[in-house]
């Protein structure tokens, strides 16, 4: 989790200033006064430590190796139902904020940031990622 000094520009407060809605869902690791970083609207995010990743149940199984070594065991199929990963919860958060504004303020342009977790650690995905290899 990093901290933004909180005078500090960023790409939501350019726009909000320029009269965008503008609104960010998913990940962005800004801790402390920063968690919004300039977007007023924040449906879902990283609201919790340590950077509120979604853990994969397969993770405990390799918790006694070492750092990378166990990133690295920890890759394979996702224990999460695919319905329930935070890119679903992302996509869906952002859909529903597009069509919201969209809706209530048709003549006010809108930014929307969608930050994914994935790929990245833990390094699991559905099983039918894997399926298209050996």
């Amino acid at each position: 989790e990093s901290h933004l000094a909180a005078d500090v520009p960023t790409l939501g407060s350019h726009f909000t200033a320029a009269g965008y809605a503008t609104c960010l869902v998913g990940k962005l690791h800004f801790g402390g006064a920063r968690q919004y970083a300039g977007f007023p609207d924040r449906p879902y995010g990283d609201f919790g430590g340590p950077c509120s990743h979604q853990v994969d149940p397969l993770v405990s199984h390799f918790a006694n190796q070492p750092g990378m070594r166990r990133r690295t065991l920890e890759a394979g199929v996702s224990q999460v139902p695919e319905s329930l990963l935070q890119e679903r919860f992302v996509v869906n958060e952002s859909v529903a904020w597009i069509r919201e504004h969209v809706a209530a303020r048709p003549d006010v342009p809108w930014l929307l940031n969608a930050s994914f977790s994935r790929p990245r650690f833990p390094l699991t995905a559905p099983r039918r990622h894997f399926a298209r290899y050996r």
